[in-house]
């Protein structure tokens, strides 16, 4: 009979409630606590997300909801599905008194340079450096590539002896999808009309500058550089090509947006048809340099032969370019319910520990 791991979770959203539905299938997994960004239930038995909304929700103190996860007689693990600031501030204590931290949160990972440094330093080996038994195991697999094992390849390469010199990539399903449908044979639509089709089919944020802006496709950039060994690059130093158009970055709703962005589809087409006239199509692409440490997203041009030009729907690709393997590594992929299995495997990853998957 398996050990049963008990756990907190925080952020019952899209992404948690896929989570905690995984969870109740499985009897060595108890859900013990569930908070949302205010409130906080604590329970000796399984609770569901419905919880917080009766008497028994109390306010949020993550110190307190520590002491309780941790009071158990086997694993104890938090699964932060949230996208605050917040919780990565306690990640490392955490850590250090042996609670397992699992997360597709990227704040913690592309965040404060010195932060990212003591979470690595507080995670038990081989998912962090400490050496203590003791430690909790840090997974955050989920991070970045839609599910993807990117940087478990990465963390493999690295242990193996390998030097990674580049890692670029389409790192974005919903850029992904808005210049594969854009570029594809025979389209006579707009950006614009592509963009409104993406966000009534739920690929973009509620605002779409959210995702036109590059920042999230740039946190990933630095997650993977980290991940890669550059761990003192930081998010300002990503060059990062936003492509809402000036005017527009600043009205006052995505509705004005949308009906705005039409006037800029012309500016569009001339990428897309000087793309087309050397037999490219524009892609999304975040990519990192380690030996100049130069890390970029941008709109660029993919030839015929290069991985990136095939891509379809809303496919993640990256492609990590080493000594050993100069024409790359490559793992492309989709990822519809991507954050929520690799949050999934992570805490499969806990309760197998100490034969822990990185």
């Amino acid at each position: 009979m398996p050990s049963t791991t008990y756990i907190a979770l925080l952020g019952p959203g899209l992404v948690g409630r896929a989570v905690l539905a995984q969870l109740a299938s499985l009897p060595q997994f108890r859900v013990v606590a569930v908070a949302n960004s205010t409130r906080m239930v604590l329970s000796s038995s399984d609770i569901t997300a419905d919880a917080l909304k009766t008497d028994a929700a109390v306010p949020l103190a993550y110190g307190h909801l520590a002491d309780h996860v941790s009071s158990y007689p086997g694993a104890a693990a938090i699964i932060d599905c949230t996208a605050s600031d917040a919780p990565a501030h306690w990640y490392a204590a955490w850590l250090a008194r042996g609670i397992s931290v699992v997360t597709p949160n990227k704040k913690a990972f592309a965040g404060d340079a010195a932060r990212y440094a003591a979470i690595r330093a507080s995670a038990r080996a081989p998912t962090g450096l400490s050496t203590r038994k003791d430690a909790g195991l840090l997974f955050h697999e989920s991070t970045v590539g839609a599910g993807l094992p990117l940087l478990c390849t990465i963390k493999d390469l690295v242990a193996t002896g390998d030097v990674i010199e580049s890692v670029e990539g389409v790192l974005s399903g919903t850029l992904s999808y808005l210049f594969n449908e854009y570029c594809a044979p025979g389209n006579a639509r707009g950006f614009a009309a592509i963009v409104e089709t993406a966000k009534g089919l739920g690929y973009t944020e509620p605002d779409p500058r959210d995702d036109l802006n590059g920042l999230d496709v740039a946190r990933k950039v630095v997650i993977l550089a980290r991940a890669a060994g550059l761990a003192s690059l930081t998010l300002e130093d990503v060059e990062v090509e936003n492509i809402v158009p000036a005017s527009l970055r600043d009205v006052a709703s995505a509705d004005v947006f949308l009906k705005e962005l039409p006037k800029f589809d012309a500016e569009f087409a001339a990428r897309k048809a000087a793309a087309a006239a050397k037999g490219a199509v524009l892609r999304y692409v975040g990519r990192v340099e380690l030996g100049t440490g130069k890390a970029t997203v941008k709109v660029a041009e993919a030839g015929a032969g290069h991985p990136l030009a095939g891509l379809g729907g809303a496919d993640n690709m990256v492609v990590i370019k080493t000594k050993r393997f100069p024409r790359g590594v490559g793992h492309s992929g989709r990822g519809s319910r991507g954050r929520g299995d690799g949050v999934w495997r992570g805490g499969g990853c806990v309760a197998r520990a100490p034969h822990a998957c990185v």
